[in-house]
């Protein structure tokens, strides 16, 4: 098998698995909060940390959420078994990189990883990320190539694969619906609340064999548990977060 069919094919393999990854990363955390917990840091220090960290990973969500938000139904962000889609998304965040979701992925994980304190550590992350979505990225665009051909040559000639170029710039053709941010981002969204919530108790109980209470940390998961129930609801029994075509 040429070296490029393997890529390929180990990228269609991935892509099934994408939902999966995220406990790799999560165990990975663990074993890091094992071997080499970060130490206690105490007041204003410990808050703009936490905030800084969380920054970065809201970052990466609010890149996801203008994505998804302004794109048309059937493309290959909707897909879960394979690379696919009837459209070829070129504008908007598409218009200066050409795996936006990725990129606002890589961010909440840097973020998250950050919060750690160990530059050793999140350059693994960042190594794990990589070599897991290099090659989703190559079974996709090896995708478009097959289906879109001159159209998507010529994007992806202009467009980067994964650092944006904000001077290409276009907007989107369609309107931002928050109902589709909802119903498509509510678990991303609380996943970053329950993995940083999860950081924190997790260097007590791992770290210092103790549990001490957080109030901010307590209420910031309390919220967005509640944001996230509320969202299944209106996700799974109503309509009221549809929107045709999308």
């Amino acid at each position: 098998m040429a070296l490029q069919e393997e890529l390929e094919q180990q990228g269609n393999w991935l892509f099934k698995r994408r939902s999966e990854f995220p406990l790799v990363l999560v165990a990975l955390m663990l074993l890091e909060l094992r071997l080499d917990p970060p130490p206690p840091v105490a007041g204003v220090a410990a808050g703009f940390w936490a905030l800084l960290c969380l920054g970065v990973a809201f970052a990466g969500e609010l890149i996801r959420a203008h994505t998804v938000g302004r794109v048309p139904g059937g493309t290959s962000a909707r897909q879960t078994r394979a690379p696919g889609g009837g459209a070829l998304n070129t504008s908007g965040w598409y218009s200066v990189v050409r795996h936006p979701l990725y990129l606002g992925n890589y961010l909440i994980w840097a973020g998250l990883a950050l919060w750690l304190r160990s530059w050793e550590f999140a350059l693994i992350v960042g190594l794990v990320f990589w070599v897991y979505y290099e090659r989703i990225m190559y079974a996709e665009e090896a995708y478009l190539r097959r289906t879109f051909g001159d159209a998507y040559a010529a994007w992806a000639a202009a467009t980067p694969a994964f650092l944006p170029r904000l001077a290409g710039w276009r907007p989107a053709d369609l309107p931002f619906s928050w109902r589709v941010v909802v119903r498509r981002e509510h678990s991303s969204c609380f996943a970053i609340v329950a993995i940083f919530a999860a950081e924190v108790y997790g260097r007590d109980l791992i770290g210092e064999g103790r549990l001490e209470w957080h109030p901010p940390v307590a209420i910031f998961f309390g919220a967005g548990l509640l944001l996230f129930l509320l969202a299944v609801i209106l996700t799974r029994y109503t309509g009221l977060l549809d929107v045709e075509g999308r």
